[in-house]
Order: C-alpha cells, then structure tokens, then sequence
C-alpha cells in the first residue's frame, strides 16, 4: 500500500475546504492541528516511543511564542526581536533569577510553544529547569555559539514537537486558520510524510488522519480512494 506526496496533498486539501465550511468563526485565530492515529503499533516496545522535531515548509503562526535562553555573544541580534516582542529573551541574568524563581519559570514553560538556547548554556538549562520543560516536550533546540541564531529562530516558528508514548496518537498544531489553504496542506503533508517515515510499515501503521481547528470538529483526510496494492 502506498500513497504519493501529490495524493496525499490533494486529500488534505480536501478536508481544509470542508474543516472551512463547518467550522464556526471564532472572535479570534484559532490553530489548526492534525492528528494521527496509529494501528498494529506497540508502545509497550521502548523502541517504538520517540520524541521528535519536525520542521515544516511554512510558520506555524504570525505571533508565536518562542522563549530563547541566550549567553553573551548571541545577545546583540536578539535584542531586536525582543524589543519588537516577537521572542522572550532570557539572558543569564534571567536565568539566576529563574533558578530561584522556579513559579515564574513554570509560568514561561506554559506559555511558550517552543525554546531556543545557546548550546553553551543546555547543561544549566537541563540541570534546573528539564524536570519543568522535558515532561512538556519543550527542552531547548541548541545553537552553537558562533551559529546564526536568529536563523535558528526563524527555524524554530516552522518546528513543531511531538511525542509518541503511550497513547498510539500523534498530533501537533501545524498553523492558524488565517493562512493559505496551500500552505496549511504543505505543512499537514510535511507533517504527515515524517511520522509515516518514522514508522516501521509506513501507511499500514496509520488508521486516519484528521485536521481540525482548535475548537472545531475533526475532519477526516480521505485517503481509501487514493489506496495502491
């Protein structure tokens, strides 16, 4: 059984235009996620549970929510950003704050999507704050000192974090509404294409996979008529 890229996008394209029709407007933007179920897996093998970061085409939305953990030389292209409020930065002052703040760090570890760090600073971060941002999925992506890291940020706004381990269901938020339908599908399809890899049968460990907005009903991706023997 096999399903091309090209047939996968135009199922997935189907569903956004039909997840459009029914879902009611909101005052505000909601997400759009995409969840998938799996078949014939076993999550009681440790080899078949894994965390990931999957990278996809387009932003996952205009305003994210992305905290950096920045040591010295990565602070000056920062500060841009953080004046325009598009990152929080977190220097290493803000971190010896943190650690003994540790209700405001959780606080930071609620309210963004996804964390940066120079990698100088990982073994701290893991050391006082993993227990707050590893059950959460949201551990730093590391970026070595003399690396760009406002093009790890740009990066980081397409990355989405996942885990697989214990219900066989994986799901991420992959964009807003206000996108383009083309883009939202690139990044469903980008999305969908990297767990399938991930898995050992490919297609025949996938039962379905819907999208919905954040407060809509599921829309199943209809791939049976798109089905190679």
């Amino acid at each position: 059984m096999s399903i091309s890229e090209r047939e996968l996008y135009n199922a997935v394209l189907k569903a956004i235009h039909e997840m459009r029709k029914i879902s009611p407007k909101r005052n505000f933007t909601e997400a759009v996620e995409v969840q998938i179920a799996l078949k014939d897996y076993d999550l009681t093998k440790p080899e078949n549970r894994f965390r990931a970061r999957i990278t996809l085409p387009y932003s996952i939305a205009k305003k994210d929510k992305i905290a950096v953990f920045a040591d010295d030389p990565h602070i000056p292209p920062l500060r841009e950003l953080a004046e325009k409020k598009e990152i929080t930065l977190i220097d290493k002052a803000g971190i010896e704050e943190l650690k003994s703040n540790i209700r405001k760090m959780k606080k930071i570890a609620r309210r963004h999507r996804i964390f940066v760090s120079s990698a100088t600073l990982m073994g701290i971060i893991g050391r006082y704050f993993g227990r707050l941002l590893s059950p959460r999925n949201k551990m730093p992506i590391p970026v070595g000192i003399t690396d760009d890291i406002v093009k790890a940020i740009d990066m980081a706004k397409r990355t989405v974090l996942v885990r697989l381990h214990k219900s066989p269901t994986v799901h991420a938020k992959v964009g807003s509404i206000d996108m383009p339908d083309e883009q939202l599908a690139e990044n469903i399809v980008a999305f969908v294409m990297d767990i399938k890899n991930r898995l050992p049968k490919g297609w025949r460990n996938i039962r379905n996979i819907v999208v919905k907005t954040t407060m809509g009903p599921p829309i199943k991706v209809e791939l049976e008529a798109k089905k190679r023997r």
